[in-house]
Parts: structure tokens; sequence; C-alpha cells
């Protein structure tokens, strides 16, 4: 096994654990924990999740500048459409089915929403493809 997925995974683990220990629920009687630092849970969540798929999109947007692999999609322009359609509306359509369980209803801003969730989710594909993320994930 390599290295350095132990490492990643290791991190990955340690940051999860800390996440759900910041965001935990008090054991007492007292409710739940409304800030951390004196920071809305909802606004640092939100900051979080927006400054992350950033930090994801200029790391991956840089490596794809630099790296270029376009050998896949070059080689196989069909199934490179098609894969990156799936990993598109797949993921997003999610949305879909957490809206319809909660008995949420669908409305012009919320299919507006899916398609911009869409959007990113095929931006990181074609990012992944052409950063090399996925020759080396998928390579023997």
């Amino acid at each position: 096994m390599d290295f350095s997925l132990i490492i990643a995974c290791a991190a990955g683990l340690g940051l999860g654990v800390l996440i759900s220990w910041l965001f935990a629920k008090n054991f007492s009687n007292q409710g739940s924990i409304n800030s951390i630092f004196g920071i809305n849970i909802n606004v640092l969540m939100k900051n979080l999740l927006l400054f992350s798929v950033i930090l994801a999109v200029v790391i991956f947007s840089t490596l794809s500048y630099l790296v270029k692999d376009l050998d896949y999609p070059q080689a196989n322009p069909l199934y490179f459409t098609l894969e990156t359609l799936f990993a598109s509306f797949v993921p997003a359509s999610m949305f879909y089915a957490i809206m319809f369980l909660r008995g949420i209803p669908s409305t012009f801003s919320r299919n507006i929403e899916y398609l911009l969730l869409s959007v990113k989710f095929g931006l990181l594909h074609v990012l992944f493809q052409f950063s090399g993320f996925y020759t080396y994930a998928f390579s023997g």
C-alpha cells in the first residue's frame, strides 16, 4: 500500500473527527452548540464549504494548466463526454432526492441551483481529468 494514501486517509479521518467534535451536540441538557469561537455555525460551515470549493477549483485549474492530460479525452471523446454528463447530473440529482424526502417543493430557483450544482460537478470532473488525477488514480 502506498504511504501517501495512508497519510491522506489519516489526515481526512483526523479532520473529520475534529469537525465532528467541534459541531457535536453538548451532552448536557443545555441543547446544542450554536457558535464556535463566537462565529455562528451556519455562517462558518457556509464559508468553509465555499472556501474549499474555490480552493479545489484553483488547485485543479492550476494543475490542469500545467499537466494538460488530454490523452483519454482525445482517444475516447464519446466516453469522456458520457462520463462527464454522468459525473455532473447523477451526484447533483441527490439534491432532488433530498428535497423529495423532506417534502420541499421544486421551484424555479431550486432548479437553477440544481443546474449550477451539475455544472460544478462537471467542471470538477473535467479538471480532475486534465490535471492527471484520473490517470494517476486509475493506473495500475
